[in-house]
């Protein structure tokens, strides 16, 4: 099947010419789970740019990832082009095309594909560029056809920069409020190692606050292939904590 430059079959708005945005309300509202879109594969002039901008709720995360991936040097330019990189395909973790967010930059002439890997934003937005300075007669040299969807990727704490699932409570932020097993259903796909997840509880020194944590819900899911009468639910909640001070009673 040929695809025009930006032509794609999933729930997005064009924005121009080539230039998508697809949010994740959009995709939710089609009824699919996962969007999708395709390398240029007809004819387009030179100095063509198409960009794809996932969006997703303030809380929610982007993952794109190309099931088919393939990287060749351009057989029908339309202009000549002696230099590196004719054509490209970036991915920024941002909105826009922020340089200095860039994931990953693909070439014609130096990059390999990347196949089944999860490029993750860490906000809610991605933002990918293809450009091309020599046109072409036949489609375009990086060819490629790419998944994208959202996960929710609220907490209740503040984030721990570098680790996958820590969050940091303090009872100057907040007197009281709740913590959860990770939403963010990505954090279960590492396989390397244990997933392990710890919550801090800061109170004030000063005055020789306390930490009360209340239980209201806590279940497990275990493999069914290697557990004999288990419970079956999903690990759901943990809730929560309240900071108390003596001084103030």
């Amino acid at each position: 099947m040929a695809h025009w430059p930006g032509h794609v079959e999933t729930a997005g708005k064009k924005n121009g010419t080539c230039d998508w945005i697809f949010t994740s309300d959009a995709l939710l509202r089609s009824g699919d789970k996962q969007g999708l879109f395709w390398s240029v594969s007809h004819w387009y002039p030179p100095k063509t740019t198409c960009t794809y901008l996932m969006l997703g709720k303030p809380n929610e995360v982007v993952r794109l990832y190309f099931p088919s991936f393939r990287i060749e040097r351009i057989e029908a330019p339309i202009r000549k082009w002696d230099g590196e990189c004719g054509e490209s395909l970036t991915i920024y973790d941002s909105d826009w095309a922020d340089d200095s967010r860039i994931i990953k930059t693909f070439c014609d002439t130096f990059s390999r594909p990347l196949e089944k890997f999860d490029f993750i934003s860490t906000g809610n937005a991605l933002f990918v560029r293809f450009e091309s300075k020599t046109g072409s007669y036949s489609g375009s040299s990086l060819y490629y056809w790419a998944h994208y969807d959202f996960f929710n990727n609220t907490h209740h704490g503040q984030d721990v920069v570098g680790t996958l699932c820590d969050e940091i409570f303090a009872s100057w932020d907040s007197p009281k409020g709740k913590f959860t097993s990770p939403l963010n259903t990505l954090v279960y796909k590492v396989e390397d190692k244990p997933i392990v997840c710890k919550f801090r509880f800061v109170s004030n020194r000063r005055l020789f606050a306390r930490v009360i944590i209340k239980i209201e819900n806590l279940n497990f899911k275990y493999n069914q292939d290697s557990c004999v009468n288990c419970w079956d639910d999903r690990v759901d909640k943990v809730k929560f904590h309240r900071f108390y001070s003596p001084l103030s009673q």
